[in-house]
């Protein structure tokens, strides 16, 4: 029976995946998932800065001048979030610090991110299939919610973008020093973004290995390719301070238990059990399975390669995840902020499959096992930021007519920032220059 089963499916896929409708699937597809991601985003979405965002009222405002170069290196706890920053300065210069339009450039970049990875698809298979509705809907997943309703993360999301957009040049550009140069620029900038940014010029470096050791011809400029990396990697740990929020885990146990929760979150999977460890098992052995086709082959634009590059990275950031923040509990490492990269893990999976005899059979599996875990999980995210943005929206309204000795008060609402007093000294500041409130009022 399961067998029967499970041939019809395949024949199905088949038959769609080679018939002429196929691009109006897929478009109609991408459309309909950008529509429901942005509709989440935009009735959700607060104009109001939270947490971390009010560390940087002070550059925003003016209060405090920053040199464009002093911006460029400013460093937020581990990250170094330059190029996200001098975004966000320039957002708000034109906006008068909206969260909103932070909030719509962190969409932009999740959806161009996807359109870049169907793109990057297309140009290894020169041809679109059924499957690849996969890569939207994995990529513009509502359960990276806290990234997509706080203007702060785009730092964070940033190395999301210029991976998709490193492998679309990796794939179109020739095997030449121009195309190591374009590599190495985008690498630079996601390393400028945020610390997990610093992957990219690793996974550069490991491109420029294996160039070099299997083509000849590539040889003087993997090395150098490989030196410029290796510089941008040393370059970000100039001046660089230990503001951690956290001590580095040092148990392996609880490291690698952390790594197999926060890598099940990828999969949409939000639940702490032995399933954690079979998923683990399974991706590190597709690894196995990639890294072994890499090596007997020498193709460095195929699904394989791309995959690859694309697990290499999400397990990579799993990996600095567990070690920096693993001593902050178990629970964290379902955090909604690292979704989006753990994200990369089946994506990674997606990739690899395509290149693989029963490719379609393991894509089958996979998407139901994100199908279902989607239908049963999906209610966390919605619940988390409905209630966010109830409360973002309450502090807002009292702020927007409070008295300024009254603003205590609305700061007790909700939360905005973990000290009172830092909020205090920026709230009035902050809400003139946002245009929230000017405190003039009427005899």
């Amino acid at each position: 029976m399961m067998q029967k089963i499970k041939k019809t499916g395949l024949q199905f896929v088949k038959l769609f995946g080679e018939g002429k409708f196929i691009k109006v699937f897929l478009l109609t597809g991408f459309v309909t998932i950008v529509y429901s991601f942005s509709f989440f985003i935009a009735s959700r979405a607060v104009n109001i800065p939270y947490w971390d965002q009010w560390g940087l009222a002070d550059i925003i405002t003016g209060k405090t001048h920053y040199n464009l170069w002093q911006l460029f290196f400013y460093q937020h706890n581990e990250h170094r979030i330059g190029v996200g920053l001098l975004i966000i300065k320039l957002l708000a210069s034109i906006s008068h610090w909206d969260q909103l339009l932070e909030i719509k450039f962190i969409s932009f970049l999740l959806i161009a991110s996807a359109g870049l990875l169907v793109y990057a698809k297309y140009l290894t298979n020169k041809k679109l299939e059924f499957f690849d509705i996969f890569i939207p809907f994995l990529t513009l997943n509502i359960f990276q919610a806290e990234n997509l309703l706080w203007g702060f993360q785009i730092p964070f999301v940033l190395p999301f973008f210029f991976l998709s957009l490193w492998l679309v040049a990796g794939l179109k550009i020739k095997p030449n020093g121009w195309r190591y140069l374009i590599l190495t620029i985008i690498a630079f900038l996601s390393s400028y973004s945020s610390f997990h940014g610093l992957f990219l010029p690793l996974i550069t470096i490991g491109l420029a290995f294996f160039a070099y050791f299997k083509h000849q011809q590539d040889q003087r400029v993997a090395v150098f390719a490989s030196l410029a990396n290796i510089l941008i990697i040393v370059t970000y740990f100039i001046g660089y301070a230990r503001n951690f929020q956290t001590s580095i885990a040092t148990n392996i146990i609880q490291i690698i238990k952390y790594f197999s929760v926060a890598l099940s979150g990828g999969f949409w999977h939000l639940k702490i059990d032995l399933s954690n460890y079979i998923l683990l098992a399974i991706v590190l052995t597709f690894l196995v399975v990639s890294l072994n086709r890499l090596f007997r082959g020498k193709s460095l634009t195929d699904n394989n390669a791309i995959g690859l590059a694309l697990l290499s990275f999400g397990l990579l950031f799993i990996a600095s995840l567990a070690i920096g923040r693993s001593t902050f509990g178990l629970a964290t490492s379902l955090g909604y902020r690292y979704i989006t990269f753990s994200t990369l893990v089946p994506l990674g999976l997606f990739f690899i499959f395509s290149d693989l005899k029963k490719g379609n059979l393991y894509k089958l599996i996979l998407f139901t096992f994100i199908i279902i875990n989607f239908f049963i999980f999906q209610g966390s995210p919605i619940n988390w930021a409905d209630n966010q943005r109830l409360s973002r929206q309450k502090v807002l309204d009292c702020y927007s007519v409070a008295k300024e000795k009254d603003l205590d008060q609305c700061s007790k609402i909700f939360a905005l920032f973990p000290d009172k007093n830092f909020l205090a000294e920026r709230i009035v500041s902050v809400l003139k220059f946002k245009k929230i409130n000017n405190f003039k009022y009427l005899p």
